[in-house]
């Protein structure tokens, strides 16, 4: 989230300095990214609580370090 926060500064302070044209539906996009941005969860377990029902299931969360310690601990005992 914080990439995607700075990202969004850098391209709005360009354009305000005039350094990078955006056309106007561009700069509609820059806010609607800076506002989904900024709803955002600032705690990464919350926003993981908030994705896990609908997306959970298209990544692999013990790849990234994010499984349960319980759910590890079942996988270990069950063989898996």
């Amino acid at each position: 989230m914080a990439a995607g926060v700075a990202a969004v500064e850098i391209l709005d302070r360009g354009r305000r300095e005039g350094r990078l044209s955006l056309s106007r539906k561009e700069a509609q996009w820059l806010e609607r990214i800076r506002d989904e941005l900024e709803a955002l969860p600032s705690d990464w377990r919350d926003l993981q609580a908030r994705l896990e029902p609908e997306h959970g299931h298209l990544y692999d969360k013990a790849s990234y370090g994010l499984a349960r310690k319980d759910s590890q601990a079942g996988k270990q005992e069950s063989g898996r």
